[in-house]
């Protein structure tokens, strides 16, 4: 299983695309669950109509997928942006 911290340094490797820091610096990660073999991470933008949110999502998912392994379960889910209050939620 996963750590938290673990998690965190992966998602230290996610860059805003606009900023070109990390996302774990910029305060997008609101938080992290690690539970047997399966992480939770939640994304919040730092502005609710960021176009680059479902992207940072995607990039979360893929890093993570790519760095702890097929057998870990990813979800990634992003709240407070007008997709995810839309009903349109992305949950990996």
């Amino acid at each position: 299983m996963p750590t938290r911290e673990e998690v965190e340094e992966v998602l230290r490797k996610v860059a805003d695309p606009h900023t070109g820091l990390d996302i774990v610096s910029m305060g997008l990660v609101e938080d992290v669950k690690t539970d047997d073999d399966s992480v939770k991470v939640v994304i919040r933008p730092t502005n609710p109509f960021c176009p680059s949110a479902l992207f940072i999502v995607e990039q979360v998912k893929a890093m993570l997928q790519h760095e702890l392994g097929d057998d870990v379960d990813v979800d990634v889910k992003l709240v407070g942006h007008v997709l995810a209050e839309s009903g349109e939620e992305n949950e990996g």
